[in-house]
């Protein structure tokens, strides 16, 4: 079952042609409510604030974006995106989704987007308001989704070249749109071997939902690399860099014990010390 993600502008009939393709190929469309579900159901109490953060897409003050500029949201958003890809059949809807799958062969990346007037007068019917309510509307959607997105992944959603599909619906109906990115998904889907990449989504998502219980227990310094990989045979290899010799010690000793992992390849780099191997 195909994996799609669709990013969008507001007025541009995203919401309603995702619901088309979820009925037309029988995919479970990952939206705001389903997010919710899930945040409140199986998110690690450590994270509610940011889950709830990541659900509206936008922040409120500073300090939502504060929270969210920390490596623990992002990878811990990347585990969530790659567990619903393990299963298939999934359509994700924002979330920056897009930047999670970039280089799979069987997720479809696609952006939905319309000329901006004719955004605005759809914005005025769906919110049943005034056309300097809906240009208010548009132009803080766009500011606010855009400064989050950048701050959990550190990426332009504009940028041309992560997606398969960017498709204008200035011009089309719903429907059409639909037809078109079905279209898009049967062509991506061809001769792909979609069992391998699935158990490729389930090993990335136990080494970001690794990655994510580190930071919060070791001291990652700012803007320094620090990545956990998780193999077929349960070799989890640790890269990067920790602020002391002691949260290398502590990073081997807390994934040595985590479900699943037989054992560890620790190539951690203290800035205090040298290299050390676990």
């Amino acid at each position: 079952m195909p994996v799609v993600t669709i990013s969008r502008q507001p007025g541009s009939l995203a919401g309603d042609i995702a619901q088309l393709i979820s009925q037309r190929l029988n995919l479970e469309l990952i939206n705001q409510e389903k997010i919710h579900q899930m945040l409140e159901n199986e998110c690690d109490a450590q994270f509610k604030d940011g889950f709830r953060l990541y659900e509206k897409e936008v922040f409120t003050n500073i300090f939502e974006r504060l929270m969210l500029d920390r490596p623990a949201y992002r990878a811990l958003f990347e585990a969530l995106h790659y567990d619903l890809a393990a299963h298939g059949g999934v359509i994700i809807f924002g979330r920056g989704a897009q930047f999670a799958f970039r280089g799979f062969k069987s997720v479809t990346i696609t952006r939905i987007v319309a000329n901006r007037e004719i955004r605005i007068e759809r914005i005025m019917v769906q919110q049943n308001i005034s056309r300097n309510h809906a240009m208010d509307y548009d132009d803080h959607f766009i500011s606010k989704h855009q400064s989050v997105i950048r701050s959990i992944f550190g990426h332009d959603i504009g940028d041309a070249e992560l997606y398969d599909t960017t498709l204008n619906t200035s011009h089309f109906t719903a429907e059409q749109g639909a037809d078109i990115i079905c279209q898009a998904i049967a062509h991506k889907q061809t001769s792909l071997d979609l069992a391998t990449e699935k158990a490729l989504f389930k090993r990335l998502a136990i080494g970001k939902k690794i990655e994510t219980l580190l930071h919060q227990k070791v001291t990652v310094p700012p803007h320094r690399v620090f990545s956990v990989t998780f193999s077929e045979s349960g070799l989890a290899e640790l890269k990067g860099f920790v602020e002391k010799k002691k949260d290398i010690e502590l990073a081997a000793g807390i994934v040595k014990d985590y479900p699943g992992v037989t054992s560890v390849d620790c190539q951690l780099r203290s800035i205090q010390s040298p290299y050390i191997s676990f």
